[in-house]
């Protein structure tokens, strides 16, 4: 944690001073506090001179994992990627004990595109809700871009909350990801968020980067040849029942010509007339 401060430290200092928030896509416009000067009641990221994030208005940042923040980034396949969202009640430490200081019902939303086009920009948004800060939701964007078609998935179990307090290191619900939000917190997360930067933190995620994988082009289909894929199967079955129905006829005569008794009766010959036979010859003679 305190590795990961310092790199947000370094590149708050360094590139604060160059950017601008007419520039920045943060919303809605509201009342600004200096770290001098707090807040008199509950509201987020409205303080201009944050020794970490400077102008909190610009509370969304992207870099590649373990790289550098910053509000706009190339992604690149097969890399990972992950996002800053830094939250920070502005009200003054003196208004915790009247109440008008904490916010409750406090929760962070975000979402990113699932894939980015060639040349195409994308956004990265974060909203913070609260029930009794003014205003109820304060938001911001960063950027990313590509260079050729890309998928952006995020990596589960990565959301994680980080603060000074017990709650720092907790993985937050996927319902970070929806318009309900998820809950944060100082010691656990139930909402409650005091004012001061003691209790302030900053919510954390990765996703990854992946080019589509298209299968191989099919063999084109066209009518002559669907024609020939019907003609084909109506011959295969055309055949079979032939083949069936000659099955069916050669065993049943095979069965008929089994059952059928033989006559083994031997006819003998007749008995010749001698006298008939002799008076042939004889008449042959003549």
């Amino acid at each position: 944690m305190k590795k990961l401060k310092i790199i947000v430290a370094a590149f708050a200092v360094g590139l604060a001073t160059v950017w601008s928030p007419a520039v920045m896509a943060w919303g809605p416009e509201r009342q600004t506090y200096t770290m001098e000067s707090p807040a008199p009641h509950a509201t987020f990221n409205s303080i201009t001179d944050n020794p970490i994030l400077g102008d909190e208005r610009d509370f969304v940042r992207v870099a590649e994992d373990d790289g550098t923040y910053a509000n706009e980034v190339e992604l690149e396949d097969g890399k990972i990627y992950m996002v800053y969202i830094g939250y920070h009640n502005d009200a003054a430490s003196s208004t915790n004990e009247t109440g008008e200081g904490i916010s409750k019902n406090t929760r962070v939303v975000t979402d990113f595109p699932k894939q980015i086009a060639a040349g195409e920009k994308g956004t990265i948004y974060a909203k913070i809700l609260s029930d009794t800060a003014e205003p109820h939701s304060v938001w911001d964007e960063a950027y990313i871009t590509a260079k050729e078609d890309l998928k952006i998935e995020y990596i589960p179990g990565t959301a994680l909350i980080h603060n000074d307090w017990d709650l720092d290191g907790t993985e937050l619900p996927a319902s970070l990801f929806t318009a309900e939000g998820a809950l944060i917190g100082v010691n656990e997360a139930n909402g409650t968020v005091y004012g001061c930067a003691e209790f302030s933190g900053y919510v954390i995620y990765r996703f990854k980067v992946y080019k589509e994988e298209i299968p191989e082009e099919l063999p084109k289909t066209g009518p002559a040849e669907a024609i020939m894929a019907v003609a084909i199967v109506v011959g295969i079955c055309g055949g079979a029942f032939y083949l069936y129905r000659t099955r069916r006829a050669l065993k049943k005569t095979t069965a008929s010509v089994m059952n059928e008794p033989v006559d083994m009766t031997v006819n003998e010959p007749k008995e010749i007339d001698q006298d008939k036979h002799d008076n042939a010859g004889d008449a042959g003679k003549e």
